[in-house]
Formats: C-alpha cells, structure tokens, sequence
C-alpha cells in the first residue's frame, strides 16, 4: 500500500512539472546521455544529419548527440565543447495531435507565432527559444503535434570551440 502511494505521489509531481523544467520525459539538452535515452528507448537507428531515431507508442523522437568535445562530424554544424553523447537537440513528432491543455507550461511565457499559411497552425516559442512548440486547431480544440527541445542560443555560444588554426 506504501509502496503505490509513493508511486502514485511521484508520478502526479513529475506529470505536473513544467516542460521548460524537465524536458519531455525527463531528457534535457546538455544534461541526458545517449545512455539514458537508449536505456528508455533501446538502440534507435541512425538518420540524415547526424540524427537518431527512435520510435514508441504514438511518437517518434529524433535526437542529435555531441559527437564529442569540439571534435567529430557535426553535418555543416558548429563545434562545440560538449562531451560525447550528451544531447544537442531533439524532437518528438507525435503520430496524433495531443491537447495543448495537456503539456504543462507556463503559457503567458511563450511567444505565439501564427502561421501565415494556415489560420489553424501556430507555433509557441519559449523566451530563450529552448523550447518549441508546434500546435494548432482541430475542430476548436488547441491542440499540438511537435515539441522541440534545445539549448538556448547564449548557452551555446558559450559552449562554440574555436575552430581558428592560426
């Protein structure tokens, strides 16, 4: 009986938690490892520009990892002083809108983008554009289908090698 309660408690805490604060499921660029996504997901395959994917109930998540500390094929990248196999990059296509109602984040913080293509699509952005997200409408309902996780462009200039060899 503990035992449930605990899970129970833990569960609606990390349910409850902000995106910006946790990531999705948990994976944060320039915190988790490759290690901890294959240990979620398994082994992925390997896609174009130096991506991974890997496939679940309902989603698929594409990740970019450090290929190294300023060393490695970056695909037209910058270097950057990243250890190997930490998280660059991802994101999560989800094969069925989800409601927007359902991601916890603080809204008011988001820049929406609308698209100027369609009047159903829009985009919110976080402040420090770490965090993205693709939504729009479906029958009156906000919903979205895409989240893109990065650092910001601060934290990443802070962290660009300098590829000067003079």
């Amino acid at each position: 009986m503990r035992i449930v309660l605990i899970t129970l408690i833990l569960s609606v805490y990390v349910n409850c938690q902000n995106i910006d604060d946790v990531g999705w499921r948990g994976l944060r660029p320039l915190r988790s490892t490759e290690q901890e996504v294959e240990a979620m997901l398994g082994k992925g395959e390997a896609e174009g520009l130096g991506y991974r994917a890997f496939n679940g109930d309902g989603f698929k998540l594409r990740v970019y990892f450090s290929p190294g500390r300023c060393s490695g094929d970056t695909f037209g990248r910058p270097l950057y002083s990243i250890p190997k196999g930490k998280i660059i990059e991802y994101v999560v296509y989800f094969k069925e809108p989800i409601a927007l109602s359902s991601l916890h984040f603080n809204r008011s913080n988001y820049k929406v983008v609308p698209d100027p293509e369609n009047p159903y699509r829009f985009v919110l952005r976080s402040p420090s554009d770490e965090v993205i997200i693709m939504a729009g409408e479906v029958d009156g309902n906000e919903v979205f289908n895409q989240i893109v996780m990065r650092p910001s462009q601060k934290a990443l200039s802070k962290l660009t090698c300098n590829t000067n060899r003079n």
